[in-house]
């Protein structure tokens, strides 16, 4: 991802810092792969504007409900990010996000060490999906290395 994204000589601290903790992570046990691999996207995603909307709806820009049990959220590749119940028909690409995934997507974009708790395995799904779609999405391509990425 690194070398699809970045250029040479065009410095990034921020990701370069990411991308080496996510190595040293990634060499010891026990480390949730997919979920550190999720942060690591997040942090390079926003590293160069491409963050996607995880607080207010990526169509019309009002804030997200903020309560554990909000339903009816969805992600959408082309709209960039979570959507609201009342843009979701707007968005032919979306797909449901339980409470549950937008939550985790939000610690994950926002907290280092989020990636570390025990998020539900139907989670850790759904954000491996639409991260995947999201970042596929931006590359116009499939990233190489997708399909073994695993929840």
């Amino acid at each position: 991802m690194l070398a699809d994204w970045t250029t040479d000589y065009d410095p990034h601290p921020t990701l370069f810092d990411e991308a080496r903790a996510t190595l040293r992570d990634l060499g010891q046990p026990p480390t949730a792969t997919a979920l550190r691999l999720a942060r690591f996207e997040l942090v390079m995603l926003r590293e160069f504007g491409y963050g996607p909307a995880l607080v207010a709806c990526a169509t019309c820009g009002e804030p997200l409900p903020t309560t554990a049990g909000s339903g009816g959220l969805a992600f959408s590749a082309a709209a960039g990010g979570v959507v609201c119940l009342k843009c979701q028909a707007t968005q032919r690409d979306r797909r449901p996000l339980s409470a549950e995934a937008w939550q985790a997507l939000r610690a994950l974009g926002e907290e280092d060490e989020a990636w570390r708790r025990d998020w539900p395995a139907s989670a850790r799904t759904e954000i491996r999906r639409a991260l995947g779609e999201y970042v596929t999405y931006l590359m116009g391509r499939q990233p190489r290395l997708l399909p073994y990425l695993g929840s």
